[in-house]
């Protein structure tokens, strides 16, 4: 297949060399595209143009004649396969640089250390142990283990356990602490409901509690007399759906981060694992950008209040140094208002636009 295509010729060659492919191989690509395609012969030409193009640039290959079948045949399952090859190939590398997410799971780890060691709540967990222990995932990538790996350390010292992408998403407390985490002032703490998770484990720890002090006495306890009740696993279920809501919110409101998953696809049922690493990627690139504006607003605090208290004295050398640190500090604070106005701009636009379109339809 590949031989009949001087496209993916150039594209071999160009991913043998280690280089990504060219506009003018992309531009050789598209000249070879077989349009309008009415029929069925077209239609499977062009798709397998794609993916012969898609296996030569190095992305996970399967096998080739199945995948064309099953995209123009508009097999769901076969479809969906071939967007998320493409989507870890070319956008998760982006979204997800392995050192920053090392770096972020170090900060987040010395930060809960912090916390430990000044006596603040954890939830129980005053241990803080390796992260690359009792982790479950199926998607077998670097970059996939140390999200996963970010995500345990964010919502760590909230008492949510994380050891996999898809049951320990499936009530939205992860993903609703992890947002927290960065941005407090979106998604309040008390604004995660408790869920079905949190229900059984307040059962469990009356019931052990409950053991303990029958076997220190010498009685017997009934301990099914313990169990949860229908009406609070019915709030519990509807504490779940209360998350997912509260974490739209907060990310609509935080910008440039599409969340994949909702009330409807996850309570009740098991988030797909796919489905959950695109939401956390987006989350963690854009969370890395409002940090390090948090870190910058609080370096013009800082150096504001020491040069109000009369504490910077400093040489030429130093204040020039120092200086540059605000300037650079008030670039990003700059960067962050302009991109916020125009998200807000660019919202307002659509909804007149999308207001324009109902009247005209309601017109007709």
């Amino acid at each position: 297949l590949s031989s009949s295509s001087a496209a993916s010729d150039v594209y071999k060659r160009q991913a043998r060399a280690g280089a990504p492919p060219s506009a003018a191989a992309a531009l050789d690509l598209a000249a070879e595209l077989r349009v309008p395609a009415p029929s069925r012969l077209q239609k499977v030409h062009n798709v397998r143009v794609a993916l012969v193009a898609l296996a030569a640039d190095g992305a996970p290959a399967a096998p080739i004649e199945l995948d064309v079948r099953g995209v123009v045949d508009g097999d769901c399952t076969v479809s969906l396969n071939v967007l998320w090859r493409l989507v870890a190939h070319f956008e998760l590398p982006r979204l997800l640089p392995p050192a920053a997410l090392r770096a972020e799971v170090a900060r987040m780890r010395a930060g809960a250390r912090g916390a430990v060691a000044g006596g603040h709540a954890n939830d129980g967990e005053d241990e803080l142990d390796e992260l690359d222990g009792s982790l479950e995932y199926v998607l077998d990538d670097e970059r996939i283990s140390l999200l996963l790996h970010w995500v345990r350390a964010a919502v760590r010292p909230f008492g949510v356990p994380v050891r996999n992408l898809s049951v320990s998403f499936a009530d939205g407390r992860a993903l609703c602490f992890l947002v927290h985490r960065y941005a407090p002032w979106l998604l309040r703490r008390e604004d995660v409901h408790g869920t079905v998770a949190t229900l059984e484990a307040s059962v469990a720890a009356r019931e052990s509690d409950a053991e303990r002090d029958a076997l220190a006495s010498g009685r017997w306890v009934q301990t099914y007399d313990m169990a949860a009740t229908d009406e609070e696993y019915k709030a519990a279920r509807e504490g779940e759906r209360a998350n997912f809501r509260t974490l739209a919110t907060a990310v609509r409101e935080l910008g440039g981060a599409p969340l994949l998953l909702g009330g409807a696809d996850a309570v009740g049922t098991l988030p797909d694992e796919k489905s959950v690493v695109l939401s956390c990627a987006f989350l963690f690139a854009r969370l890395r950008e409002v940090a390090a504006q948090v870190r910058a607003a609080t370096t013009l605090q800082a150096s504001a209040r020491a040069r109000n208290h009369g504490a910077l004295r400093l040489g030429p050398d130093r204040l020039k140094l120092a200086d540059a640190v605000r300037l650079r500090a008030a670039m990003s604070v700059q960067c962050a208002f302009r991109a916020a106005r125009a998200r807000a701009a660019r919202a307002a636009r659509l909804a007149a636009r999308r207001a324009e379109r109902e009247e005209r339809a309601a017109a007709a």
